[in-house]
Order: C-alpha cells, then structure tokens, then sequence
C-alpha cells in the first residue's frame, strides 16, 4: 500500500512539475508553479502549486524520512478533492472529501491496525447524514444520525460483540427518552420521555 501510495502520488507530481520552475514568483510578488520547502538534508517537506499565489494542484508533505504525510488537491486556494493523511508509518490515519473548501461526503478516520475509527456524513461542510463510530476490532461502537448538524433520531451504541448496549432518542440535539441494557441484552433500564 505505502509503495502504491507514493507511486501515484509521485506520477501526479510529475505531471504537474515537467519542465515547471522551482519556488518562482511573477514580477507582482505571487507565488507561481511548484514550490518545495525542504528539510535540512535536502528531502522535500512539502510540494505546492500555486497559481497567481493560491494552492492550485496537488500539494504533498513528507516527513524527514521521505515518508508521505498527506496528499490533497487545491482548486483556486480551495481544498478540492480526497485529502489523505498518513502517519509515520505510512498507515492511513484520515480521509476527508473536499468539493470547493468543504467537507462533502464521508469522512473517514482509521486506526493504526487498518480498520476503521469513525465514518461522518458531510454535506456542504456541516454534518449530515450517519455517524458511525467503530472498536478497534472493527466492531460498530456507536451511530450518530445528523441532520443540518444536529443529531436527531435515535442513536445507538454496541458493546464489542454487537450487542446494543443503549438507545436514546434526540431531537435536534436534545436527548429525550432512553433504554440501556446489560451485555446478554436485557433491559437494564428504561426512562420516559422529557416532558417539556
């Protein structure tokens, strides 16, 4: 994955960077084409494009060692596309869609074993949709629903095993009436709706 990850990131690279000239300005002082910022060893830090002094095109950072950290792409100085976020390791840590600047669609953040740690829903950068919160396992710990950024509906969250472990209903961010239950799945305790 860590060299498949590189190989593509450094074909993008390439395709932007031929015969482009490095850390440039235009005769106003903007920032213009590839720019590195590199380590004191010579490795690159980080690989921008810019157009007329905006983020315009893929932008990469590295850690000391060579090791991608991120990849993302600008539109204009705007976030436009998947951004990928590494560890050290070369492990994916966190995916965030990006359509003009915004979050839109699943983010996604993992765990160093590979498995997913959450899934949120964005539309238009506010959350919208399920939010699913995961074990280490893998297992679903939780889900959210979100509506314009509140949560709203019934949220639920497992024990390790699958089991619910809770349920409770919100509205627009208030919680109302709730059920908990022990690990073999009976019910622990249940409360009444809030009067209001």
């Amino acid at each position: 994955m860590k060299m498949w990850l590189f190989f593509v990131s450094l074909c993008w690279l390439c395709s932007f960077a031929v015969d482009a000239q490095i850390n440039e300005t235009d005769a106003t002082g903007r920032k213009q084409g590839v720019w590195i910022i590199s380590y004191p060893t010579g490795i690159p830090r980080q690989i921008d494009h810019f157009k007329d002094d905006m983020r315009h095109g893929p932008v990469f950072t590295f850690s000391a060692s060579g090791q991608l950290l991120s990849s993302q792409f600008y539109r204009w100085g705007l976030l436009d596309s998947l951004q990928l976020q590494c560890d050290y390791a070369g492990r994916k840590q966190q995916e965030t869609q990006y359509k003009a600047g915004k979050k839109e669609g699943v983010d996604r953040g993992f765990y160093t074993n590979g498995k997913p740690k959450e899934e949120v829903s964005y539309a238009y950068d506010v959350r919208n949709g399920p939010s699913i919160w995961y074990y280490e396992s893998g297992s679903v710990a939780a889900i959210y629903p979100y509506i314009q950024g509140n949560i709203h509906g019934e949220v639920v969250s497992f024990y390790e095993d699958g089991t619910v472990k809770m349920k409770q209903i919100y509205s627009k961010n208030e919680p109302g009436a709730f059920e908990k239950f022990h690990p073999d799945g009976s019910l622990a305790e249940k409360s009444k709706a809030q009067q209001r």
